[in-house]
């Protein structure tokens, strides 16, 4: 799954990484339903992160922000949702779990659109709400006029055209194929498969899953990176108090988020060599 790139409307999700296992198949989900979504998969290696997440804020047309116990305690979260409402930008907020906001959180937050994702016992039920939020409709791919279709501004999609549009489903009109198949996610979709087992190599040192690592749990001030390692996980280094210099091997190509939260005596980071 690889987040948005382009100039066409597209939802930026804030959430916390902690959140993952119950963030990413909802991005899934909407992917696969055409719409464009853009997340934080992690930044590239010399990629300043604050300036990275401020541009695709700024060109984001809404927010779909993932409250909870963990985004209420990050404070790169808190950034963005207040970043997106000073650029006036439209905001759906998905509580994945009963929460008390902050003072600031519930001032800012009053108006903007709500979605309870604690409170549907079923996915079915919680994909339907969610789906056919105002909020995201421009950045359904189909919404567009494309080349075959008038230029003139279409209609708003009420539920009555929704409606209509799903009883009048023909080959030649993509808009409408999207729709229904959206109606038959809401209805029909399942639990997702297991996935495999992943590779996981753990060490007294590091936890390496598939080419990533987890976690290091060496407490030396430096430390080297295996070769064969070719992304470093989000919060792989947190907390890591002393910690003063990594080394990073060739292999790497990718450092998520956060990957070194909380290491307040790091001085140095050795970068993988440039590729010629």
């Amino acid at each position: 799954m690889t987040p948005y790139e382009g100039n066409k409307p597209y939802i930026f999700v804030s959430y916390a990484h902690k959140d993952s296992d119950r963030v990413l198949p909802i991005i899934e989900t909407l992917a696969a339903c055409g719409f464009r979504v853009w997340f934080d998969q992690g930044i590239e290696v010399g990629t300043r992160w604050s300036e990275y997440i401020a541009e695709h804020l700024e060109k984001a047309n809404c927010i779909m922000a993932f409250l909870s116990k963990a985004s209420l305690a990050s404070h790169n979260c808190y950034q963005e949702i207040s970043y997106a409402l000073d650029l006036n930008r439209n905001i759906l907020a998905v509580h994945l779990e009963k929460i008390e906001l902050t003072g600031g959180l519930r001032m800012r937050l009053g108006p903007t659109q709500a979605i309870f994702r604690y409170q549907h016992e079923y996915d079915d039920s919680f994909y339907g709400e969610l789906l056919r939020a105002g909020i995201l409709k421009p950045c359904l791919e189909t919404s567009e006029p494309t080349a075959a279709t008038p230029t003139t501004t279409p209609a708003p999609m009420t539920d009555d055209t929704l409606a209509s549009k799903k009883k009048a489903v023909t080959t030649d009109d993509p808009t409408a194929k999207n729709i229904a198949s959206l109606d038959g996610l809401s209805k029909n979709l399942t639990k997702k498969k297991p996935e495999p087992a992943a590779i996981t190599m753990k060490t007294n040192e590091f936890t390496i899953e598939n080419g990533e690592l987890m976690r290091c749990h060496s407490q030396s001030a430096n430390i080297t990176v295996p070769e064969g390692v070719h992304t470093i996980g989000s919060e792989a280094f947190k907390d890591h108090t002393n910690l003063r210099k990594v080394t990073l091997p060739d292999t790497v190509t990718l450092i998520r988020g956060w990957a070194f939260a909380g290491c307040t005596n790091l001085e140095e980071i050795t970068l993988p060599r440039a590729s010629s």
